[in-house]
C-alpha cells in the first residue's frame, strides 16, 4: 500500500493542524500513526542501508558464513516473535530509520553514527557512536545504541540490563580510524558502554508534520522516486533533547560502576597519589555525594598514574583484567559522557525557544523518555 493509499486519503486531504509550535503540527492531520510511518518510510528509503557481512572482507570466510546462517535464524525468530504485530513492527521500524538518520544528519547526539548489519541488529544494538577526538582522549570514544518505542517498563527494563552488562557489537567499521592500509578500520567492539534511546510510535504524526513542512521536491533513491526535506528540516528538533537527556542519565550509571571497578586498584597500585584519590573516591561514592562529572574530575587527576600501572603491568597475568579492561572501559566511558553533556551544553545554549518549549511538553508526554531516564 501506498502512503496515497493508506495516508493521503486516509486523512481526507485535510490540511495540517495547527498546534502550539511547529514541531507540534501533525499529519495526517487526524494523527494516524500508521500513515505516518507510510510517508516517512518513502522519505527515509534508501538513506538507512545496513552493511552486509560479506562487506567485512578481512574476516574469514568460515566466521562470515556461520554468522550469516545465525543471522537468518535470528531473523525468523524475530519474525515469529512478533507474530499478529507486523504493522506495529512496522512503525517502530520506521521510526527507529529515523532516529538513525537524523541523529547522523542533524548531529543530534555529537558522534558520527554506524548502522550496525542484521546480525548485530537482532542481537540488540542498533547503532554505534563514534567521536573525532582521539586527539583530545587518547581514543575514539565510542557507544553503542538501542533504540525502542516500547512502553512496557519490563520490557524496557530488560533492555536496561545491557547498562550492567555491557554491548559488544561483531561487525564495525570506524570512519575515522584508518587501518595500515589506510582505509576504514574494521573490527569488533567489545563491552562497550550502552545507551537505550527512542519515543513511542504515537508521536510519528508529529514527526511527518514536520517532515511536510520540509519538503523539497523529489528524487530518485533505491530506484524509485520518494519525497526528499530539507537537510535541516530536523537539525533543533525537541527529540534532540530527549535523546540526550537518555543518553546521560544512563551513561551516568556506566560513570559510575566503571569508577567504581577501579576502586580495586587502590591496593595494588603502588602509587601514595593515586591510592589516597582512590580512597577519597570510594569514600564520596559510598556516601553518595559525588556527581559523574565529579568522579572524572578527580580520576584525571590520577591519569598519568593509571597509565603507568598499565605500562608497568602489562605482562602481568595477577593484574591485566584492569590494564586491558577495567582502565579503558573507564577512558572510553567518561571521555563518552563527557561528550554528550557537551553536546547538552551546545543545545542549550542557543536558547531556542520552540525547541525547548516543544522538548519540555514532549518530555511530560512520553511514557517511553520516562522510562529511559529512570536509572
Amino acid at each position: 500500500m501506498s502512503y496515497a493509499e493508506a495516508g493521503g486519503y486516509r486523512a481526507g486531504g485535510a490540511p495540517v493542524r495547527a498546534a502550539a509550535t511547529k514541531f507540534d503540527v501533525m499529519y495526517p492531520a487526524n494523527g494516524d500513526s500508521e500513515a505516518a510511518a507510510l510517508y516517512l518510510r518513502e522519505i527515509y528509503r534508501g538513506r538507512d542501508v545496513q552493511p552486509k557481512i560479506d562487506e567485512f572482507e578481512k574476516v574469514p570466510l568460515a566466521k562470515r558464513t556461520e554468522d550469516k546462517q545465525l543471522e537468518r535464524q535470528l531473523e525468523m525468530k524475530y519474525k515469529m516473535s512478533m507474530g499478529r504485530e507486523t504493522t506495529a513492527t512496522e512503525e517502530g521500524g520506521v521510526l527507529e530509520q529515523f532516529l538513525i538518520c537524523e541523529s547522523d544528519r542533524n548531529d543530534w547526539l555529537g558522534g558520527s553514527v554506524f548502522r550496525t548489519t542484521k546480525f548485530d541488529d537482532f542481537k540488540g544494538i542498533d547503532a554505534v557512536l563514534e567521536w573525532d577526538e582521539a586527539d583530545r582522549f587518547g581514543r575514539y570514544p565510542r557507544l553503542l545504541v538501542d533504540y525502542t518505542t516500547s512502553q512496557l517498563p519490563e520490557r524496557v527494563a530488560q533492555k536496561k540490563e545491557k547498562l550492567v552488562h555491557g554491548g559488544r557489537v561483531e561487525y564495525f567499521r570506524s570512519p575515522f580510524e584508518l587501518d595500515e592500509d589506510d582505509v576504514e578500520k574494521e573490527f569488533s567492539l567489545y563491552d562497550m558502554p550502552v545507551v537505550i534511546l527512542g519515543i513511542e510510535k504515537t508521536f510519528m504524526p508529529k514527526i511527518a508534520g514536520m517532515a511536510k513542512s520540509q519538503e523539497k521536491g523529489r528524487v530518485i533513491r533505491d530506484g524509485k522516486k520518494v519525497v526528499d526535506i530539507k537537510q535541516q528540516a530536523f537539525s533543533e528538533h525537541p527529540l534532540q533533547i530527549l535523546l540526550l537527556e537518555q543518553a546521560i542519565a544512563q551513561v551516568d550509571v556506566q560513570v559510575r560502576a566503571a569508577a567504581a571497578r577501579l576502586l580495586n586498584l587502590e591496593k595494588t597500585i603502588g602509587d601514595r597519589e593515586a591510592a589516597s584519590t582512590l580512597d577519597a573516591l570510594r569514600f564520596r561514592i559510598g556516601g553518595g555525594r559525588v556527581t559523574a562529572s565529579e568522579i572524572i574530575d578527580m580520576l584525571k587527576r590520577i591519569e598519568p598514574n593509571l597509565h603507568a600501572y598499565q605500562e608497568k603491568n602489562k605482562d602481568n597475568d595477577v593484574v591485566r583484567s584492569h590494564v586491558t579492561s577495567t582502565i579503558p572501559k573507564w577512558e572510553n566511558v567518561a571521555a563518552v559522557y563527557q561528550l554528550l553533556t557537551e553536546k547538552m551544553g551546545d543545545v542549550q545554549a542557543k536558547k531556542n525557544a520552540d525547541q525547548l518549549l516543544a522538548a519540555r511538553a514532549w518530555r511530560n508526554a512520553s511514557v517511553t523518555h520516562k522510562l529511559l531516564t529512570r536509572v
